[in-house]
């Protein structure tokens, strides 16, 4: 009885374990995606060079446009739809935050962030062993 109950436990885990590597994004969710979210940089570099990409899904039919701020111009726009993918290529020296407004109502529907993040080297410092003989 003990047999069945761990080979159903295995098999449920590595089910379990296989869906979720297979399907990372679900296509399917709603809301603003970006990949990736997180640019790394080295003490030395001022800027960060990303390559972005872009995809978001609503429920409704609208006109959309991706803003950088709600101030700025647009980025991009889509007329008449509920889904779409963007690439676009990026220096940052600071956060980014984008917004997918609907240009109808001009209400912000999502928002989501790339985060810059520089690295740093640990400061050590040198213990002193004042206990030391010769």
């Amino acid at each position: 009885m003990e047999w069945i109950k761990r080979t159903i436990l295995t098999c449920f885990t590595i089910g379990l374990a296989f869906d979720i590597y297979a399907n990372p994004i679900n296509k399917n969710e709603y809301g603003l995606f970006l990949s990736p979210n997180l640019c790394l940089l080295s003490k030395s570099e001022p800027t960060c060079e990303i390559k972005l990409h872009i995809h978001w899904q609503t429920k409704q039919l609208s006109n959309y446009c991706l803003h950088q701020s709600n101030s700025e111009p647009a980025i991009k726009c889509w007329d008449n739809s509920n889904s779409a993918e963007y690439d676009i290529s990026l220096n940052l020296e600071n956060n980014l935050t984008l917004y997918l407004i609907d240009e109808i109502t001009d209400k912000t529907i999502y928002q989501q962030t790339v985060r810059l993040q520089r690295q740093t080297t640990p400061y050590r410092q040198r213990r002193r062993n004042p206990w030391r003989f010769y």
